[in-house]
């Protein structure tokens, strides 16, 4: 706990705080540590605040082909003759069936349309997503965020979306935007320094006579510079920005009752940085405060309820952690204000969980209670989910979109109704894949945001079967091992949260033979044994790490253990993108000596 590093006056201070306020110091000072601040950046550079943001971008993020399509259907020919692009609706449509869209898994969700990186002004990656709808005339717009700027596609057809222009980041590129949209409006953020918020007129969209496009904003706010996140009330007209450069990362509030005249209206810093907001005219069973602006606040390791009706008296009501909580990331309420649905971004990574959808009870907002989680099929990490109905829409990275039907919330009890799994082969928990979702047309059209891939239109069909489960495949007898005539070479490898980029390779320099290798692992924080009977000899063993900070301990606590003939010749973790060790011989095979144990590190 935090509070032990400090030193002996402060320690005594907090012993005469009142317990309420020394719990919620300690909360405080065990975030301060959590997640320090980063520099301020220079001017072509981004802020990546917390922790998911600088995993995020660790990770690889190359742009994917589609794997629908005529290009796909030739591609996999001779492995899938049955897929024929020609028989969908679109060019890129693909109906669900037998658990497949083309060459996504899915259940219950057809694939209307992708519109990939390269169509979308050859953007190199897509972050958020939203939706809008002319009132007047009904067409269907998605607004989904690139690393280079904003895209605007009109999916009123969504068997043939049109894309219709690209809008240029403010500033410098970003790997994070994040979009809203007031009446005709669409506002859009970045973590890049300087951006401020673009002001965009949608209906300008309704008049593109030859796209693409590009476009300019309407107006900038320059109240301040980089944000992480937006919400907007449309009921009052107000915008709250969080994660900004001003107001702590706390609810920075501008009046956007005119929006071409955007105000600074409010500033709430009391409970530190705020991931992301929802705040609503309250409708819930707590009558002490219907008919008030109330926000729930996904604090980093908290959810924070603040009354916001008074925008130069803004009161915290309360605020609420979990157990294992590891990174509070973003929520939605349900229909009835009752309950708020809530993701922990880390959670599954640092925790080695399947996807967690959890819950918090705000039938009373002075007095919220955690009811529990709901665990996935998968082990994806959850990271933007919206509640439409009874149903809760989720983007879950390498999973895609899972959707659940809420069963009974106050149990934290979901069923899963469908998904489409845009990262094909992994759901491992990973920066990959789908970002956000937009579940809010009146067609009922869903759009996805992929990382590496583009927008995905997809719909779901509740009339869909569901694929019955098939039995378990039982595994012939494992035969007795036939004990190594030879030399036994064996590595015991624990993996760190991106087991990927581990590989290893054993060579004999006797015969200049490899003799064995592997890598690719798959699942996070996972003890696997490699065990090879190899001729006897002189060998040279080398373990890599793609991207260059071996396996211990900026990103998980993995290690290696390689043995020969039953002896430790090398023990390590802590390397950059290689390290090798000699072992053996080639007149004869003596015994190595054992080579003492590495101590563990041990955090400062």
């Amino acid at each position: 706990m935090i509070v032990s590093k400090l030193s002996p006056l402060v320690l005594t201070l907090l012993a005469f705080v009142p317990p309420a306020l020394s719990q919620n110091n300690e909360n405080k000072l065990r975030r301060a540590e959590k997640y320090k601040p980063k520099p301020k950046p220079g001017p072509d550079e981004e802020l990546h605040p917390h922790q998911g943001c600088e995993l995020l971008l660790k990770e690889k993020h190359e742009p994917q082909a589609a794997l629908v399509g005529a290009s796909f259907e030739m591609s996999i020919a001779n492995t899938n003759p049955d897929y024929h692009a020609d028989n969908e609706l679109g060019a890129t449509a693909s109906t669900c069936s037998n658990g497949q869209a083309g060459g996504y898994s899915c259940n219950a969700v057809d694939l209307l349309s992708l519109v990939t990186l390269q169509e979308l002004n050859g953007a190199s990656a897509a972050n958020d997503i939203w939706g809008w709808t002319d009132a007047g005339s009904g067409r269907e717009f998605a607004i989904i965020g690139l690393r280079e700027g904003t895209g605007f596609v009109e999916i009123s057809d969504p068997y043939n979306p049109v894309y219709l222009g690209f809008l240029p980041t403010a500033t410098s590129n970003s790997s994070w935007r994040d979009i809203k949209t007031i009446g005709d409006y669409a506002l859009i953020v970045s973590e890049a320094s300087g951006h401020g918020m673009q002001i965009f007129d949608m209906i300008q969209l309704l008049s593109i006579g030859n796209p693409p496009s590009s476009f300019s904003a309407t107006l900038n706010y320059n109240g301040f510079g980089n944000a992480h996140n937006v919400f907007i009330n449309e009921d009052t007209g107000f915008v709250y920005a969080v994660g900004t450069s001003t107001c702590g990362g706390g609810l920075h509030i501008v009046d956007m009752n005119d929006p071409l005249s955007p105000t600074q209206a409010g500033c709430y810093s009391a409970d530190g940085y705020s991931h992301d907001v929802q705040c609503v005219v309250y409708n819930g069973p707590d009558s002490n405060y219907v008919g008030r602006e109330i926000c729930f606040g996904s604090n980093e390791d908290t959810i924070t309820i603040v009354d916001v009706t008074d925008k130069s008296n803004l009161v915290q009501l309360a605020r609420r952690t979990y157990a294992n909580d590891h990174y509070t990331h973003q929520g939605w309420l349900t229909g009835d204000h009752s309950y708020f649905i809530f993701n922990d971004e880390l959670d599954e990574m640092r925790g080695g969980f399947n996807t967690r959808t959890h819950v918090m009870d705000v039938r009373s907002l002075t007095n919220p209670t955690y009811t529990g989680y709901h665990e996935g099929r998968t082990a994806a990490i959850d990271h933007n989910l919206y509640v439409s109905g009874d149903l809760v829409y989720q983007a879950n990275y390498r999973a895609g979109l899972n959707i659940l039907r809420i069963v009974d919330v106050g149990n934290s009890e979901f069923e899963e109704v469908g998904f489409f799994d845009v990262w094909a082969n992994s759901d491992s928990a990973n920066f990959n894949g789908a970002w956000s979702n937009y579940p809010y047309f009146p067609s009922g059209v869903v759009v996805v945001s992929g990382i590496e891939q583009g927008l995905f239109v997809l719909k779901y069909d509740p009339n869909s079967p569901t694929p019955a489960p098939q039995p378990p495949t039982t595994a012939p007898p494992t035969p007795s091992p036939t004990p190594c005539q030879q030399a036994d070479f064996k590595l015991t490898i624990l993996t760190d949260n991106y087991p990927q980029e581990t590989s290893w390779t054993l060579d004999n320099l006797c015969t200049s033979q490899r003799e064995a290798e592997g890598g690719n692992y798959q699942s996070t924080a996972t003890t696997f044994v490699e065990d090879e009977c190899v001729p006897s000899g002189e060998y040279t063993f080398i373990i890599r790490d793609t991207y260059g900070d071996g396996i211990c301990c900026g990103y998980g606590s993995g290690s290696y253990i390689v043995e020969y003939n039953g002896n430790v010749v090398k023990e390590g973790g802590q390397f950059g993108s290689s390290e090798s060790t000699t072992f053996g011989s080639c007149g004869g095979d003596p015994t190595p000596a054992p080579v003492q144990p590495t101590p563990a590190p041990v955090d400062p």
